[in-house]
């Protein structure tokens, strides 16, 4: 449940924090709206799509903090070294992810033997890409991200 001005109330069966602190539209919300002339009670109580409130609300790079969601891969930028990861937490501007070891240049990556897990801000995420595919022992991009990847080591 969820108040973004007086007099509206946004509420869903299943929580989800995908955008906290903002509403997301993860199992779909609904919003409640109070009549100025009621006294609360459920009679007067209106729902409305909660689409019609993120029409009338100017654009936050929804669709970017859309992709950024736990368990999806990425290419983030550390030291000016491009590492392969997995989101595991979401923490307003700060991101968790667990980094892939790459061997060599090739397009070889491996999960370290323990988990390399920092928090990175937003900006230093420079892709979201497809789960690497399985390969022997290690994973390898897809030729569009293993692309994605090499450009993003020439800028």
């Amino acid at each position: 449940m969820l108040s973004v001005c007086p007099g509206e109330i946004y509420y869903r069966d299943l929580s989800c924090f995908c955008q906290y602190p903002e509403m997301c539209e993860c199992f779909k919300p609904t919003k409640m709206s109070m009549d100025n002339d009621s006294n609360a009670n459920s009679d007067h109580l209106q729902p409305d799509s909660i689409q019609e409130t993120y029409a009338e609300s100017p654009s936050t790079d929804v669709e970017k903090s859309e992709e950024y969601t736990v368990g999806k891969f990425v290419i983030v930028n550390y030291d000016n070294k491009l590492f392969v990861g997995q989101i595991t937490k979401l923490l307003l501007d700060n991101i968790e992810i667990n980094c892939m070891v790459q061997h060599g240049k090739k397009n070889v990556f491996k999960w370290p033997n323990k988990p390399d897990c920092i928090f990175y801000h937003r900006e230093q995420i420079t892709s979201v890409i497809s789960e690497p595919e399985p390969n022997q022992r290690a994973a390898q991009l897809t030729k569009y991200d293993w692309l994605l990847f090499n450009e993003n080591v020439e800028t």
